[in-house]
């Protein structure tokens, strides 16, 4: 019995130590994080409310780096007005998507005709038990909602995690916990259903922009240099992310227009 202690504590202490290694940052000099002129006056001239919780704000952060100038206001503080305004909304609580959709309808219902919106779930509203199919439907139908009162929505992929070592995994399988690859294969499932059903909307992939190049086929896990914790973006991730995540806002606000695109029910 002491034997099988020892080997168990050796198994963890292993897995410890791998796991704080997978999240330093590896050399990343020279990769871009410059935004397009033209991505960028197109931000710096639109009418925005971008719903999330903590990884949506680190794209914040990043793209008040790469955007300087950009006017990002928190909600709490957002009078409402017409001029160029990014409202950046912590909506609804972590772990109940549904709360989300209601915050998010309910901060549209503030907005004036034509503004765009957008909102994300997070990665931890994806539990073991969660029915991806069902989420994005309702993800969905809180979209079709917010643009039946005027606004243009964008629809936004849910951000992926990091996997854990092989050894900590087996140890999750062992305690009877769901390990990360497990919830990253239901991210994606519902991340895959959204890219393609988004035809009347812009889609922004975040997850995309987080994920390593891999085969099109292939697991999309968060790339280990664009994070500190596993989930949330470093300084590096939150620039590289931003400048992606602001050029795919900039190209879905022209998308969206009316004078380049027919809305659900006109």
């Amino acid at each position: 019995m002491p034997g099988n202690t020892m080997h168990l504590l050796s198994l963890i202490l292993v897995c410890l130590v791998a796991g704080c290694a997978a999240g330093d940052p590896a050399n990343t000099a020279g990769e871009a994080d410059v935004m397009d002129a033209n991505d960028r006056e197109t931000l710096l001239s639109s009418r925005v409310l971008f719903g999330h919780q903590s990884v949506g704000q680190d794209v914040l952060a990043g793209m008040a780096e790469v955007v300087p100038g950009l006017g990002i206001v928190k909600v709490s503080e957002w009078e409402g007005g017409d001029g160029p305004v990014l409202v950046d909304a912590m909506i609804g609580a972590n772990g109940d998507p549904k709360s989300k959709d209601r915050a998010f309808l309910e901060l549209v219902d503030r907005l004036k005709p034509g503004d765009v919106a957008l909102y994300k779930y997070c990665y931890i509203d994806m539990a073991a038990d969660t029915d991806p199919d069902a989420l994005c439907a309702a993800y969905e139908r809180t979209l079709d909602e917010a643009d039946a009162r005027g606004v243009r929505t964008v629809a936004v992929t849910m951000p992926v995690t990091t996997v854990a070592p092989v050894a900590k995994r087996w140890l999750k399988r062992l305690l009877g916990r769901t390990t990360d690859t497990e919830l990253n294969q239901l991210r994606q499932r519902f991340n895959e259903r959204l890219r393609g059903s988004v035809s009347q909307r812009p889609l922004i992939d975040l997850a995309g922009m987080e994920a390593a190049p891999a085969d099109a086929d292939a697991l999309q896990i968060l790339r280990a240099d664009f994070t500190h914790d596993g989930a949330h973006l470093n300084p590096h991730g939150q620039r590289t992310v931003a400048t992606q995540f602001g050029a795919a806002l900039a190209a879905a606000i022209r998308q969206s227009r009316p004078e380049t695109a027919t809305r659900p029910g006109t």
